[in-house]
């Protein structure tokens, strides 16, 4: 017996395609950045967290929420970006508890030459929206997510290619 599927709605497939181009464009920037700099988008944004917090440097607690990873997981990116030496530890001075972390000179050059964080550039133009436009997009992108069921799923703000999960991309 042959079961008859309906086509479906135009509307529904254009915001299916919609999602489809957004997902492509996470996967294809993440690609790019790994071609282009060696780095993975958690690495990129440690990079730059390190690099914001001045020459002095930083801790890795301090940065943590800018890169939106777990603390084992920021662990594990530190660890690599030192031995690719990226970055460099330093004990405090004036509190030898705490370790420090800064860039390289290579990592300042691998930082010159990386492209921004995609999620950068769709905050700028975010913010550029007036309050009421805003709000529309947060409540339709949730009715989306609930449509797809995905309301239970973990998820960071940072938009990072699945390639970029995992011990040994990171």
């Amino acid at each position: 017996m042959e079961v008859h599927h309906p086509m479906p709605d135009p509307t529904a497939l254009e915001v299916l395609t919609s999602i489809r181009r957004i997902v492509r464009a996470v996967s294809l920037h993440s690609r790019k950045l790994g071609r282009d700099a060696g780095l993975t988008v958690p690495q990129l944004l440690t990079l730059r967290a390190v690099d914001a917090a001045g020459p002095d440097g930083t801790t890795a607690s301090d940065i943590l929420e800018t890169v939106g990873v777990s603390p084992a997981t920021l662990s594990g990116i530190v660890q690599r970006m030192v031995l690719a030496d990226l970055l460099q530890r330093t004990r405090s001075t004036k509190d030898r508890r705490r370790v420090l972390l800064t860039l390289t000179a290579r990592g300042r050059d691998v930082l010159r030459g990386a492209p921004r964080p995609l999620q950068a550039r769709f905050v700028e133009r975010f913010e550029g929206l007036d309050v009421q436009d805003k709000q529309a997009l947060v409540d339709a992108l949730q009715q989306v997510v609930d449509m797809m069921e995905a309301g239970q799923i973990d998820a960071s703000p940072i938009l990072t290619d699945h390639t970029d999960v995992g011990p040994s991309r990171n």
